[in-house]
């Protein structure tokens, strides 16, 4: 006797497919949130401090594939004497990215940067020396320029990046709008 279901008493191919991309999603999670990236992060230093030719010093690194697969960088310090200070550092990036140590972005989000007249300058008119990173566009929310000569308050930042390093477009917007 036949239960009446055409495909027989198996479960469909779809229903499998479907368990095993949710096995996938939950091990890829477990794997990123369990996983030590000490190494990566001695590579996230010595690339930045490469690129801005200054000290650079990361407190965490964590991997996340939620909303999006991105590095997460907390408390970043650029600088002998903290010129650059980054609460938070998002470096989102292509999957294809994460089998090798190229450093290649879609976006580097900044969370609340700090920066002093000199941290400023590296950022604005500095040459990368390090030609392996690849950044499209550069976010940043919450940037307060730290000098007693000017108090411009908090904005954001959108710029987009062309392929040797430099600006192609910079938008400031202030927190006031």
């Amino acid at each position: 006797p036949t239960s009446g279901n055409a495909y027989g008493s198996s479960p469909s191919w779809g229903m499998s497919i479907l368990g095993v991309g949710f096995v996938l999603i939950i091990a890829l999670f477990v794997w990123a949130q369990f996983s030590s990236f000490e190494e990566k992060l001695a590579l996230f230093e010595k690339t930045a401090s490469e690129q801005f030719q200054q000290k650079v010093k990361i407190d965490k690194l964590h991997f996340s594939f939620i909303p999006q697969p991105q590095w997460q960088l907390e408390g970043v310090t650029i600088g002998t004497q903290g010129q650059i200070k980054l609460q938070q550092v998002n470096a989102i990036l292509d999957l294809s990215a994460l089998s090798d140590d190229a450093m290649k972005f879609r976006t580097i989000e900044f969370v609340s940067p700090v920066l002093n007249e000199e941290g400023l300058s590296w950022v604005l008119f500095g040459q990368s020396q390090k030609q392996g990173i690849s950044v499209n566009r550069i976010t940043a929310s919450n940037f307060k320029f730290d000098t007693p000569h000017i108090n411009m308050g908090m904005f954001d930042i959108d710029a987009d990046m062309r392929s040797d390093h430099t600006w192609r477009k910079m938008t400031l917007q202030s927190a006031n709008k």
